[in-house]
């Protein structure tokens, strides 16, 4: 069976863009392990470029739900994109899929700096929504303790 978490870590953690945010660098943090392992690309001050889910076979209406849940609404199925991984890609002997949302592919373009967003609470690493704007780390719920 394979590890996909540790495959990911091996293979795919590296520094990337934080897009639509910041300057900074986002970086992978595992939010989920069962029943697929979940991933959210976020920069130092939470913002989540990218969420990710990991398996041989991946469903994308678990993402999908996984997004809404958050509090991100309107997800539809075609903000959902899937992708292949295949073992020359892996340097490993099994192929992985991944699907995908990206926070920056709204289909209705929206500038404010006060719109909506996706973050990571940096006590928790639970995602929650809050103004794009905000200079708040933590979500509602640890912010009260």
């Amino acid at each position: 069976m394979v590890d996909y978490r540790e495959l990911v870590n091996a293979r795919f953690d590296m520094p990337m863009a934080c897009y639509g945010h910041c300057q900074g660098v986002a970086t992978l943090r595992f939010v989920r392990d069962v029943p697929r392992p979940i991933a959210c690309a976020a920069c130092p001050s939470g913002y989540v470029s990218r969420v990710i889910v990991y398996g041989s076979d991946v469903d994308a209406d678990d993402l999908k739900e996984f997004v809404s849940s958050a509090g991100v609404g309107g997800v539809k199925d075609e903000d959902i994109r899937v992708a292949t991984r295949h073992p020359w890609d892996l340097s490993y002997d099994a192929e992985m899929r991944e699907a995908y949302w990206t926070q920056s592919y709204r289909r209705t373009k929206d500038d404010r700096p006060g719109r909506p967003a996706l973050f990571l609470c940096a006590s928790c690493q639970k995602p929650f929504v809050q103004p794009l704007d905000s200079k708040g780390a933590v979500c509602p719920a640890c912010g009260r303790r």
